[in-house]
């Protein structure tokens, strides 16, 4: 063991060899601090910027114009056609009969038409596509889902990169203790030269650690704000404090949660409701269709060679001028018609056949895709359940860890302070208590993200 004389010395000039060697200076000010961000926050900004999400709400628009289609099919359709038209002052033969003016003559001519055919198809069309209206806006919903698991996730692996961050600083200046009292022994005659260089890399090498993990915490920040869909201010700083709490509700309370609220098994049990509405549409091609139509029209005309109304009988003359002089908008009416009717297609080359067939495969096909995500569902939300027990016990475990492990740095510091301890133990001391809040901190985050994606399963948020 060493000379007592030799340690009281270490200690005396311990503080010395400190103070030669001060730690890096502060500024005598803080520097103002940057914009602060929420995990609520973060959330409304994608939500409102988020490319690819506001691009998905597009399928809950074609929807619902849809609907106004299908409903719009009970109103009928009107046409109007207004046309003009020129014909050459030549007679026409039929069968040897000259027929026709020999003046040229101009006309225009206009009509209005309004039409209807309702068949069973068009009164179930409606229901089909308000289900699938119903099943695009759990779309969207779900789509807002997957980006909130995505911001969450993100803003989770921001938050654990900047405490990756911290502790590399904490490392950083327990390297640089360490060195301080490398000299403070080497000035007492109780270390070698060779410990202190030791020390010296350590600081080094510490400080390359500290800043690749304060760049990669800029990185991670920049990835999230890319996830929100703006640019990042500068110096931002993410201020949610997630707690390590497993969620009060059952396995079997969070699988009928999940069913209520999983807007992607709402979708696809929509799906298939519409779908059974397919069928009965395709089937009911066999019955017949009613029509009505209605039409009016008029039309004016006009000679263009003037001497021929004289070549007319004198009351023929007077109908003339006055046709001419209603061109060419002063129509004459000519006599409406309605029509209404039954269509029945007898046989149409084995189409309809061919529609029930595709309906109905695509009634099994959603069927079996209502189940497939039952399955899902179930097997996500139960193994996120379990997952997140693990996890509660790991991020305990870990802690009690880290706690061990700082509690023996200190002690390897205090020995080696007073020559009890090399360079060497208090090195690997350094290092245990490093991987113990590493995989601390691994574990705290791994429980946020794996509640991210319990959340995700559910539905909706839990807390």
């Amino acid at each position: 063991m060493r000379p007592t004389s030799s340690l009281l010395l270490l200690l005396a000039v311990a503080p010395l060899a400190a103070a030669q060697n001060p730690a890096p200076s502060r500024p005598a000010a803080a520097a103002p601090a940057g914009p602060s961000l929420s995990l609520d926050d973060a959330l409304a900004l994608a939500r409102r910027n988020n490319p690819l999400y506001l691009q998905s709400l597009t399928g809950r628009d074609r929807a619902g114009a849809a609907v106004r289609t299908a409903y719009g099919a009970f109103i009928p359709t009107f046409n109007t056609n207004l046309s003009s038209g020129y014909r050459e002052g030549l007679p026409q033969f039929f069968g040897g009969v000259s027929f026709g003016a020999v003046s040229s003559t101009l006309n225009t001519n206009l009509s209005f038409d309004a039409s209807v055919d309702l068949s069973p198809g068009t009164w179930m069309n409606p229901g089909q596509q308000k289900a699938g209206l119903g099943a695009a806006e759990a779309d969207a919903e779900n789509a807002g889902m997957i980006l909130r698991q995505g911001v969450v996730s993100q803003y989770i692996l921001a938050l654990q990169q900047s405490a990756l961050a911290r502790l590399q600083d904490t490392l950083l200046a327990n390297t640089q203790v360490q060195l301080d009292f490398a000299r403070a022994r080497l000035a007492a005659g109780a270390s070698t030269d060779l410990d202190v260089r030791r020390a010296e890399v350590q600081v080094g090498q510490q400080r390359v650690a500290s800043l690749q993990a304060h760049n990669q915490a800029e990185v991670e920040k920049l990835r999230l704000f890319q996830q929100l869909g703006v640019n990042q201010p500068g110096d931002v700083r993410l201020t949610t404090e997630l707690p390590v709490q497993a969620p009060a509700l059952s396995l079997e309370q969070l699988l009928d949660e999940a069913r209520r609220s999983n807007p992607a098994y709402r979708a696809v049990k929509l799906r298939e409701d519409a779908a059974g509405i397919g069928v009965r549409r395709a089937k009911a091609t066999y019955l017949p269709t009613f029509g009505l139509q209605a039409s009016i029209s008029g039309y004016t005309q006009k000679y263009v060679e003037g001497s021929y109304i004289s070549t007319l009988p004198a009351a023929s003359q007077t109908a003339a001028r006055a046709a001419d002089a209603r061109f060419p908008f002063d129509f004459t009416r000519n006599p409406y018609t309605v029509s209404m009717g039954l269509s029945y297609p007898i046989f149409n080359g084995f189409r309809r056949e061919q529609q029930v067939r595709e309906a109905t495969a695509t009634r099994s096909d959603a069927s079996y895709n209502v189940r497939a995500l039952e399955l899902k569902l179930t097997a996500d939300v139960t193994a996120a359940y379990l997952t997140l027990q693990t996890d509660v016990q790991s991020v305990n475990l870990n802690g009690q860890n880290a706690q061990t492990a700082r509690e023996a740095l200190n002690l390897s510091e205090q020995r080696y302070r007073v020559g009890l301890n090399t360079l060497v133990d208090l090195i690997q001391a350094r290092a245990d208590y490093a991987r113990a809040e590493n995989d601390r901190i691994a574990a705290i985050f791994q429980f946020h993200r794996d509640f991210a994606a319990l959340e995700s399963a559910i539905g909706r948020p839990l807390r």
